[in-house]
């Protein structure tokens, strides 16, 4: 996905739809751990995350018809997001979680943002440390908040 917004048209569709292929997998591992966690959907987090996924995709929208692994991969990255947003409530390390929900959203959208408006190289470099730096932060908060347990 990253790789897309350094290039243009069809390649960069191309590139993109493989991208979201693979980490669709990513996102759909992050639900089952989130939900057998006891993560739960909240309201409120599900709207942020609805409302910046449709944000994006009119941003990223050609004006044709939705692209369907896009579209799959946005419903996965929402639900994680959504569940992980929602978590932050837990006692447990629920605070990591629901910001790594939060800065995977990020992450995605520097990414159509960065296609859309980094056209010059100095914008395509903050660009790029900006999706890189937030995907890593995000994991890392994902993958420790679910993983620690919290001490009496």
């Amino acid at each position: 996905m990253y790789r897309s917004s350094r290039t243009e048209g069809e390649l960069s569709r191309a590139m993109m739809r493989r991208g979201a292929s693979a980490f669709a997998v990513q996102q759909a591992g992050l639900v089952a751990l989130l939900v057998r966690d006891g993560a739960r959907p909240r309201r409120g987090p599900v709207g942020v995350a609805a409302t910046t996924l449709a944000g994006l995709a009119v941003l990223d929208s050609d004006g044709g018809a939705p692209d369907a692994v896009l579209t799959g991969y946005g419903l996965l990255l929402g639900s994680m997001s959504a569940l992980a947003l929602g978590d932050g409530c837990r006692a447990r390390t629920g605070r990591a979680v629901a910001l790594g929900g939060a800065l995977f959203l990020v992450s995605d959208a520097a990414i159509i943002v960065g296609q859309r408006f980094a056209t010059s190289p100095r914008a395509q470099a903050i660009s790029s440390g900006v999706i890189l730096s937030t995907y890593t932060a995000a994991l890392a908060l994902l993958v420790h908040g679910l993983r620690d347990e919290v001490t009496p």
